[in-house]
């Protein structure tokens, strides 16, 4: 059996809510790749004017005028070059933070000496209940 045919068995969808979640998946990887390499031209093109204005000794503007402009321009890209590093997360962050709450907790019941093994046992499986609610 396929992945696909795996996915829509466990989280029981029809082929036409499969096929559609796969093409709104490729649309969105799509788009992440092209808003990258959007930013990756944003830093180089403010790359450039920081460089610009470090080489352009214009007696117009003030020194510490240009010394702000490109601290702004410096803090853009360290911002663009950040968000370069982030994925795609599919759901919210919500989920995502309580999921990994969850496994958290695992490893924290794990190591009570505390508790004996059957209550250890008994809230094991139900985080893994909770876990198991969110796919």
């Amino acid at each position: 059996m396929s992945f696909l045919k795996q996915i829509q068995k466990i989280f029981n969808i029809t082929e036409t809510e499969r096929k559609s979640l796969v093409s709104e998946i490729k649309v969105k990887i799509e788009q992440t790749k092209t808003n990258k390499q959007n930013q990756e031209e944003r830093i180089m093109s403010l790359m450039q004017d920081i460089e610009k204005l470090k080489n352009n000794s214009n007696s117009k503007t003030s020194k510490n005028n240009i010394t702000r402009t490109i601290f702004k321009k410096s803090k853009k890209i360290k911002e663009l070059e950040n968000s370069l590093q982030r994925d795609i997360t599919f759901g919210s962050k919500d989920v995502l933070i309580d999921l990994t709450k969850l496994h958290n907790n695992i490893k924290v019941i794990e190591n009570d000496i505390t508790k004996t093994p059957e209550e250890k046992q008994k809230l094991l499986i139900d985080n893994q209940l909770k876990i198991e609610e969110f796919r």
